[in-house]
């Protein structure tokens, strides 16, 4: 099947999704992907990265944005809102897509959706960008620096910097923008982990041992997860190892809170024993 789409646009309208409408990302992704699974690898890895990098930027896009256009990102049309957004980050983060060419392509998108009166200003916008990219001065106060550079909220750095200070806080938010490998969790009442692992390298894929999860791989050298026929049967789950990890510290606490809760029972089951054992032996029958 012929190529019937254009990457960009699949972009846009699922950024168009989440920004607007409340999608979850990871959701509208999974689904969109799906849709069109029929594309080539390289133009799913190109949809995948540009809306995945956007969203992990848009602090940092959103105040480029805001240095070079009059209009305020706020106050533009959403459509062109999230054309910009996507634009800007291929010309920040993706050296391999000439800038031409993302102006080009945008000022056409602009137009295919109903924009041709704002296509001098998206062409304006994103060739000042490309100008000035490496003038734009950063903010120098240090949440508001940590915030636009990691694209990481102000409010979460300030709790972070006075939990943890600025050194550790600094290296959380860094943390955020490390490329993270596809994790996947095996589904144990399905299968074990050492079948999990044989059947997905039969299909070819690459499979590694999580480093402290037992029950977790990295997975790559796959073309699409769900077009993979252990994925139908298994109900294998990709997900960041955060997200394990924090379910399986919240199950930890759980089990701690009931075993607590079951020694202050038997606490309180012993003491009423012991009670009613001095009352019964201080208990004197009458004299006959």
């Amino acid at each position: 099947m012929g190529k019937q789409i254009n990457e960009r646009e699949v972009v846009l309208e699922i950024l168009m999704e989440i920004t607007e409408n409340g999608a979850y990302s990871h959701k509208i992704l999974g689904d969109v992907l799906s849709k069109y699974q029929y594309l080539e690898k390289r133009e799913r890895a190109f949809i995948t990265r540009v809306v995945e990098g956007t969203l992990e930027h848009m602090i940092e896009i959103d105040y480029i944005l805001n240095q070079i256009s009059k209009t305020k990102v706020k106050k533009m049309k959403p459509v062109i809102r999230n054309l910009l957004r996507s634009s800007v980050y291929q010309l920040k983060y993706m050296d391999s897509v000439p800038d031409h060419a993302v102006c080009s392509e945008a000022v056409k998108l602009a137009v295919r959706k109903g924009f041709s009166g704002l296509r001098g200003y998206v062409n304006g916008v994103l060739r000042n960008v490309v100008r000035k990219m490496d003038e734009i001065e950063y903010p120098k106060e240090d949440v508001q620096r940590l915030s636009v550079k990691y694209s990481v909220p102000e409010w979460i750095l300030s709790l972070w910097k006075k939990e943890y200070g600025e050194e550790i806080t600094e290296k959380m938010a860094a943390d955020f923008q490390k490329e993270k490998p596809i994790t996947i969790r095996c589904c144990m009442n399905r299968v074990t982990p050492e079948v999990l692992k044989e059947k997905l390298e039969a299909e070819g894929a690459k499979v590694e041992a999580h480093p402290y999860l037992p029950y977790a791989f990295y997975l790559s050298d796959y073309d699409y997860l769900e077009g993979l026929e252990t994925v139908s049967y298994t109900h294998l789950r990709a997900h960041e190892t955060d997200s394990y990890l924090v379910c399986r510290l919240l199950l930890e606490k759980k089990k701690s809170e009931k075993r607590k809760k079951k020694r202050t029972q038997t606490f309180t089951s012993h003491r009423k024993l012991v009670k009613d054992h001095i009352t019964k032996s201080n208990t004197y029958a009458p004299l006959s």
